[in-house]
């Protein structure tokens, strides 16, 4: 709800950028929020992935409605006819970032989608204030001009807001999956523990081979994830099938029921870095991602303590798969690299 405080009290620019923007319950309120403030001279910039979106982008009546008032609507990487060939990228290369800058003082980066259907779900989102948001400015621009083009950005960013705190931000492109490298790079240096949380556990083989590792150093590796019926099937089953994995090399291994959707990584009790990246292929190679990254202590201490409260909802996941989710299991694993 802060972040609809925040769009109220906007009295210069409000720039919002999601994957999943429903028309319902609290998209509709924020939808009223942005076309009041555009009335009232604010300028409101609405950028939403045409995938994830799609109800919205398809609603041409709504979309009229808000360009009327003022708001000026972009939907990333929408699918046109020069596309029709190449099907495989429809569902990836989308913008996956979750991102409201407020009179480019307010920032808020983290988990959480605009749709009434996910209210209840746990979350992990920040909000930052000063003078350092306005770093992150060219951030939410690149995209916004990449999406009036119709092109797909190359361009990258990684800047620091404050001591100890950074803003990384990531494309599909070879040499610019920089979430990737970095958390890479933190796992392979790790000396104490490595704590993941992401509703999807389906790690890149890369990742993948430096957990291992970690587990063979006597690395403390925990994870958190769902297992929801929300997910589907295949997602549910690739993610036990890599968690059951490492479980058996020594990984504690928790799951939560209901629809957790929070993606955070703590290395060593020290540096973190949370935001709109879960782990696996699509996030950390195919799609664009953005996070913050850091050992600042009050950026760092909320993500462990909320690692505790995870915990605390949490299962432990049985280590012994039935033969029927065993198969199944090896059966996702050629179209992995899609999820």
């Amino acid at each position: 709800m802060s972040q609809i405080a925040d769009c109220r009290a906007a009295t210069r620019s409000i720039d919002l950028e999601n994957y999943i923007f429903a028309d319902s319950g609290i998209g509709a309120e924020f939808l009223s929020i942005l076309m009041q403030r555009a009335r009232a001279g604010v300028r409101v910039r609405l950028l939403l992935d045409m995938y994830g979106s799609r109800n919205l982008y398809f609603n041409t009546a709504r979309i009229a409605e808000l360009r009327n008032h003022g708001v000026q609507v972009n939907f990333f990487n929408t699918i046109s006819t020069w596309r029709l060939s190449n099907i495989s990228q429809w569902l990836s290369r989308r913008d996956h970032r979750k991102f409201l800058l407020v009179d480019s003082r307010v920032a808020h980066i983290g988990s959480t989608n605009v749709d009434e259907r996910m209210r209840l779900w746990h979350e992990t989102n920040v909000r930052i204030e000063g003078d350092s948001v306005v770093a992150l400015y060219p951030s939410f621009d690149i995209l916004w001009h990449s999406a009036r083009m119709g092109t797909l950005s190359r361009k990258v960013q990684r800047v620091s807001l404050e001591d100890d705190l950074e803003y990384i931000s990531s494309t599909p492109h070879i040499g610019k999956r920089q979430i990737h490298r970095e958390l890479l790079r933190r796992i392979r240096r790790a000396i104490k523990s490595i704590y993941i949380v992401s509703p999807y556990f389906i790690p890149t083989k890369r990742i993948n081979i430096a957990l291992r590792r970690a587990l063979s150093r006597g690395i403390k590796l925990k994870i958190i994830m769902t297992q929801s019926p929300e997910l589907s099937k295949i997602i549910n089953l690739a993610n036990c099938e890599y968690a059951r994995a490492l479980q058996h090399r020594g990984a504690e291994v928790m799951i939560i029921k209901t629809l957790m959707h929070d993606k955070f990584y703590v290395i060593d009790d020290k540096w973190a870095m949370m935001g709109s990246a879960n782990l696996d292929n699509l996030s950390l190679l195919s799609d664009y991602e953005h996070m913050l990254a850091g050992e600042k202590s009050d950026f760092l201490k909320p993500l462990l303590n909320n690692f505790e409260n995870l915990s605390r909802m949490s299962i432990h996941l049985s280590p012994q798969a039935t033969l029927r989710e065993r198969i199944l299991g090896l059966l996702t694993r050629p179209i992995h690299r899609f999820l």
